[in-house]
């Protein structure tokens, strides 16, 4: 049975997939602003995280919230939300089709929840701690390491220390014979390895709200999430390996 927390976050998600889509299919270049440290921001980014918001402060009024667009909400709360109205905003401002939406939940910085939107193909990922991921009512699991190719993800690099990072990954990763894919996405990333279309996926400097929902799903999934260490993900690490959990020592020392 799925928690009061967990109803209004999907709920929220499918309000958000269908504003998205709309916006996607409308967008001007006149929307598209950037951001102090170059990063850009739209029209719908500002739309979504002001309806997410405003839901959450509806149904949870003593619940922290942090999100990308936005300084943090804090209440004193051993709950927090963590957002991303539209991850993937580059993709979405310049006709890509890989972005989603995040809306994690943690309490005592232990992560309890996470659902991703997929406004495009009109899908929600789920997950709640115990309870299996799924996408929609379907459930969803990590991939078996059946194929002789590795699929691999890589996301991030938006620093010199991230490029480097990635660059070696990269370059290893072409070594062992895997075929790697980039989506600059990391909700996207995330829940292909919970859902099997991926084994691996890494990323480098991150925020927690571009993963925490997804990293729920995935470990719901049988998936595993670390740092580049390979100490359990954890609010505030900027660097993460999440893989099917049956390669995760194989990546770790590709590192």
């Amino acid at each position: 049975m799925k928690s009061n927390e967990l109803k209004i976050a999907i709920k929220i998600a499918k309000k958000i997939n269908k504003l998205l889509k709309k916006e996607f299919n409308s967008l001007g270049q006149t929307e598209i602003e950037t951001k102090k440290h170059g990063e850009i921001v739209t029209k719908a980014d500002k739309k979504a995280n002001k309806i997410i918001i405003k839901e959450l402060e509806r149904y949870f009024p003593t619940d922290n919230i942090i999100s990308e667009e936005m300084p943090a909400i804090e209440k004193g709360s051993e709950r927090t939300w963590f957002v991303d109205p539209l991850d993937g905003t580059s993709n979405f401002a310049y006709g890509f089709k890989e972005f989603t939406t995040h809306i994690g939940f943690t309490e005592k910085d232990k992560i309890k929840l996470g659902v991703v939107g997929s406004p495009l193909t009109n899908e929600v990922f789920w997950a709640e701690s115990g309870k299996g991921a799924f996408v929609d009512n379907k459930k969803i699991s990590v991939s078996e390491p059946k194929h002789k190719q590795l699929m691999a993800l890589i996301c991030g690099g938006h620093t010199k220390k991230g490029i480097l990072k990635l660059n070696k990954v990269f370059k290893n990763l072409n070594e062992i014979n895997s075929q790697v894919r980039i989506f600059a996405a990391a909700g996207v990333e995330l829940t292909s390895v919970a859902s099997g279309k991926a084994d691996v996926c890494i990323m480098t400097d991150v925020h927690s709200w571009d993963v925490v929902a997804g990293i729920a799903i995935l470990r719901e999934a049988g998936g595993k999430a670390t740092n580049f260490k390979g100490e359990n993900w954890q609010i505030g690490d900027k660097n993460i390996v999440a893989t099917n959990g049956k390669l995760h020592k194989k990546i770790l020392s590709l590192l």
